[in-house]
């Protein structure tokens, strides 16, 4: 996959997660879990539901503004960094920087995503450190 598309990808699968109301919260997740690799679509399917159910619980909305896309094409994965808003209910709480990672895998001709998680500005890959497991 070209570095574009990948780019590309991330922004938008990114977008379906991250930027939730508890009203389009169960169609976003259907969107994005049509797109899910075969061999990680149970745990993303359990991960989006339990976000989905915490957002309707709690009343609240997030919006994740990238500032920063970084690719690793070998590894088929993006790092997405910017600022995530949320509110519960019509109170805002603080903005906080965050980065998160999207990862894909390339099967049959088709883009699946395989894993989508927070990670950190120092360590946009969720790498391990040298020495760590």
């Amino acid at each position: 996959m070209s570095r574009e598309y990948l780019e590309e990808m991330a922004y938008w699968y990114a977008g379906l997660a991250l930027n939730i109301t508890p009203t389009v919260a169960d169609y976003q997740n259907s969107l994005f879990l049509k797109y899910a690799a075969p061999s990680e679509s149970g745990r993303l399917q359990a991960e989006m539901g339990a976000r989905a159910e915490f957002l309707k619980k709690n009343n609240t909305s997030t919006l994740f503004s990238v500032r920063n896309v970084t690719p690793d094409e070998r590894n088929q994965r993006v790092a997405l960094s910017g600022t995530l808003l949320t509110w519960v209910g019509d109170k805002k709480a603080p903005e906080r920087n965050a980065t998160y990672l999207v990862g894909f895998q390339f099967i049959n001709g088709r883009l699946h995503v395989s894993d989508l998680k927070e990670t950190s500005d120092q360590n946009p890959f969720g790498t391990p450190a040298a020495g760590q497991p």
